[in-house]
């Protein structure tokens, strides 16, 4: 059959992931540390290595905080430091320093005539507070939305959601003040677009993660400076974590250049021009990336799909030491074009530099509390009741709780598990009819990292689906034992049999599940396949 090989787009794309990895056999020698080995659980002494200058010193410069280095594809050695290229992002880094350690106290007590409040905004409706709607965490969406409305009144809030999921936003949220759900063909980079959809006359855009609320209202000091300029808080890639290095080596990926990370452990708003420029920029990479007869796009929704897929692609290629979230990368565009109005302010240095050097210490910006307070939000996705958790606290911050970190961590001793998951947006917890004379086969291609997802995902297919001819469960030869485990006390119980399948490890995970899932039909006799995901993709958390 044909389709039993790989479509050329996807085996060139499995060929250029496999390709950022080489044998090295210094792994466990102490030599540049053991920071990027077994890489992808290929063999002790398989390295993640890096091609790019600009993603190569910067993620060097994450290592050597941690004690390692990183190496280079092509002479299997740490990046030169000293190489021009170096140099000059060294000399841009100086400089940014420099500037940010010259700027006196008095640019922040000047007079606050012209200040403009984020209340004052936002009762203007010029304001816009955006969030991707995932139907997995509309109870996490829910609270985000309503914390808004509690402590930002007038605030616009707009949600980019999946056209399959709109109908549940709309119904849900859709009809509270100020709030518009829109579709996008892709929620994961939907930020590209925020400033169409939170309409005409939005000054600035407030991006909420997954799991993130508003604590408290916003005060002027924290977004602002004394001249009315937007605070945009920057950080060393070198001193923050690993995951919010991963972003900054996204922007760096897509864009071309390096910049600090601006997303750590800070509220993020920026003005809604700089999405527009983004579209603009990504667009000409699109097209350069596009293969020359490929026609030009005929409306705008074509021009921005084509982006849409040009930033699933880079990200698929780098995924694993990178991560694309888009308002980072709005951010890292602003920063390099700095626009009229906008501060970025690497706080910790300025706080360094200027703790002592004038009296008005009190009135030095973000010292207060943070209004933004961020949850993990993927503990859901494990069964636990995180939507449950953060609406809660939701009451908490309405009477007066705070959150200064801008993060509460949530031990899962103390999470409710929920019992009783309900898919899909209408028709929950109703059962299947009896479809046994049709011959349907249920396939799972799954991995170690949803085990536990896996097996409330078959409990439940077992209990709704008993009349199924089977359930073919397909893994890598090195996670058959951990499933077979799983499986068993079903086998002794359950109404179908289950079988699970091992495959060798051949190419990278993503591209070999859906290699395996064009050859399921050599693993059962079924006349109706049915593929169920136990797990979603990608979204920046």
């Amino acid at each position: 059959m044909a389709g039993l090989s790989p479509s050329p787009d996807t085996a060139s794309i499995a060929s250029e992931r496999l390709s950022h990895q080489v044998c090295d056999y210094r792994c466990g020698s102490g030599l540049y540390g053991d920071l990027y080995c077994n890489w992808r659980d290929l063999g002790d002494t398989c390295r993640l290595c890096f091609k790019e200058g600009l993603p190569a010193h910067l993620a060097d410069e994450v290592a050597i905080a941690q004690g390692a280095r990183v190496i280079l594809c092509n002479t299997h050695e740490p990046p030169i430091r000293s190489e021009p290229e170096m140099e000059r992002l060294i000399d841009e880094s100086e400089r940014s320093r420099t500037a940010a350690a010259n700027r006196s106290l008095e640019e922040f007590e000047e007079s606050e005539e012209d200040l403009v409040s984020p209340a004052e905004i936002s009762s203007r409706g010029e304001m816009c507070a955006f969030m991707g709607g995932y139907f997995e965490f509309m109870s996490e969406t829910t609270s985000s939305v309503h914390s808004v409305l509690e402590f930002m009144e007038g605030m616009r809030i707009a949600i980019a959601t999946h056209p399959m999921d709109f109908h549940v936003f709309n119904r849900t949220l859709g009809d509270l003040p100020g709030v518009v759900v829109t579709n996008s063909t892709s929620v994961e980079y939907a930020a590209l677009e925020a400033d169409r959809f939170c309409g005409n006359g939005t000054r600035l855009i407030y991006y909420m993660e997954v799991g993130q609320i508003i604590s408290r209202t916003f005060s002027p000091k924290d977004t602002h400076t004394a001249r009315g300029h937007l605070i945009v808080v920057a950080e060393e890639v070198y001193d923050v974590h690993i995951e919010n290095a991963a972003r900054a080596m996204g922007s760096v990926i897509l864009l071309g250049f390096a910049t600090p990370t601006f997303t750590y452990g800070s509220d993020l708003i920026l003005p809604a021009d700089i999405n527009g420029q983004l579209r603009a920029v990504l667009g000409a990479k699109a097209r350069l990336g596009a293969q020359t007869d490929a026609a030009p796009p005929t409306s705008a929704k074509e021009e921005t799909d084509r982006i849409y897929a040009h930033v699933a692609l880079v990200a698929d290629l780098h995924r694993g030491y990178a991560s694309i979230y888009v308002p980072e990368v709005l951010a890292a565009l602003a920063y390099s074009s700095r626009p009229k109005g906008v501060d970025f302010i690497n706080i910790r240095e300025w706080h360094r530099d200027n703790l002592f050097s004038a009296p008005s210490i009190w009135e030095i910006p973000l010292v207060k509390p943070r209004f933004g307070c961020t949850f993990d939000a993927s503990l859901d996705l494990q069964g636990y009741r995180m939507g449950d958790t953060i609406a809660k606290e939701l009451e908490a911050f309405k009477l007066g709780a705070s959150c200064e970190l801008g993060y509460r961590k949530i031990a899962k001793s103390g999470l409710e598990v929920n019992t009783h998951w309900e898919f899909g947006p209408e028709g929950a917890n109703t059962p299947l009819p009896n479809l046994r004379d049709y011959n349907i086969s249920v396939m799972y291609r799954t991995f170690s990292g949803d085990a536990m997802l896996f097996n409330m995902s078959l409990a439940s297919l077992i209990d709704r689906f008993p009349s199924a001819m089977e359930v073919v469960v397909v893994v890598v030869e090195s996670d058959k034992a951990l499933f077979e485990s799983i499986v068993e006390p079903f086998r002794a119980v359950g109404p179908l049999p289950i079988h699970v399948v091992a495959e060798p490890e051949l190419m990278d995970g993503h591209v070999q599940q859906k290699y395996s899932k064009v050859r399921i039909h050599v693993r059962t006799d079924a006349v109706v396949m049915v593929h169920v995901r136990n797990t979603r993709q990608h979204y920046g958390l």
